[in-house]
């Protein structure tokens, strides 16, 4: 678990309001800070409400690709479509075609937060740089002249998400039958992104590849549930522990806050559903895969279901969102000027 990840979940539950908790969002940096900033930015701006709800829209049509896809290999996995896997994956093909200038631009937009985090330290700066000394000539270099800037993404992700596409044009010419491979060569795209990301997350999903393909090719005679070990396992034990860190987090907060509410564990335990109630929407169709490949025969679209609320749900929030952000946004510049001009003739020039 990331130290950022961490630090989210114990502020949890600090916030007194929805701007705070919107601006500790914009500030994470990273892609949720730079996502939080431009959407607030755009929604907040002097632009119509028929522009901003025609983005909306756009956006919707852009991401619906993303969950049509496994509702059309649900279908033809059940047997109620009679598409070629080609044809199943065009949703998939249009996310991936979508996503790569989101990629390619991303690799260009600096990650504002980088070198202010707890990991580097506090925030380098003439202040706290010149080593107490009166004499200014030794004042010692700032850390942005030495350490440039980082993106939010690299082009490590970029070549990650075309080994992606790769793999799913092999997978789909597999099950056509146009291309006789084994498995593990059909796979072996996935397995490149170790070459750009050494993270922990890589390796399982290296793991879990190699494990796959071997068990397809007959290589393996292990259960499913214990092939697919390197991906439900981290999700099952998130499950667990992202809902309880973020309710203990609060309690710890409460404890600490002579103002709290006089009923903290009724707020965490609000916390606790909320928090578990998402992370089973993100993890539920991953779960219920194992238990269809070793345990159970019902209709893979019910392996759907969880994203499907989910998306629903983000489009209802999205909507709302974007209805109180239209109509009641920032204040508009001149407004504000006529707020300064009246404090100034209420209680003089300082």
């Amino acid at each position: 678990m990331s130290s950022r990840t961490l630090r989210t979940m114990q502020s949890l539950g600090r916030q007194s309001s929805l701007a705070e908790l919107h601006d500790e969002a914009q500030n994470s940096g990273g892609f949720t800070g730079y996502l939080t900033t431009t959407v607030t930015d755009f929604f907040t701006s002097p632009h119509s409400a028929c522009i901003k709800f025609a983005v909306v829209i756009a956006g919707i049509v852009l991401t619906l690709p993303a969950i049509l896809f496994p509702v059309c290999v649900s279908l033809k996995i059940d047997g109620h479509v009679h598409w070629t896997w080609l044809q199943t994956f065009i949703p998939l093909f249009i996310v991936t075609v979508v996503s790569l200038p989101l990629y390619m631009l991303l690799t260009q937009v600096d990650n504002p937060k980088v070198g202010n985090n707890d990991e580097d330290g506090p925030p380098m700066s003439n202040d706290n740089t010149d080593c107490h000394a009166n004499d200014t000539s030794v004042l010692l270099p700032s850390s942005d002249s030495t350490n440039p800037p980082q993106k939010i993404l690299t082009w490590g992700s970029v070549f990650s998400l075309l080994c992606s596409l790769l793999a799913h044009i092999f997978i789909a010419l597999r099950l056509d039958n146009h291309i006789d491979w084994a498995w593990i060569y059909v796979l072996l795209p996935y397995c490149l992104v170790i070459l750009v990301d050494r993270s922990s997350s890589s390796v399982l999903q290296v793991l879990q590849v190699v494990f796959v393909a071997e068990k397809l090719d007959g290589g393996l005679t292990w259960t499913w549930l214990v092939v697919l070990l390197p991906t439900w396992l981290p999700l099952a034990v998130m499950l667990v522990i992202f809902p309880i860190g973020a309710a203990f987090a609060v309690l710890m907060f409460a404890g600490d806050d002579d103002s709290a509410s006089p009923k903290p564990w009724c707020f965490a335990l609000s916390v606790f559903l909320g928090v578990f109630s998402f992370f089973a929407l993100i993890t539920g169709p991953q779960l219920l895969i194992v238990l269809r490949l070793q345990y159970f025969t019902f209709s893979t679209m019910w392996i759907c279901v969880p994203w499907i609320i989910m998306y629903s749900v983000v489009i209802l929030l999205a909507t709302l969102a974007v209805l109180v952000l239209a109509f009641h946004g920032k204040p508009s510049a001149s407004v504000q000027a006529d707020g300064e001009n009246t404090m100034t003739s209420e209680y003089g020039t300082v």
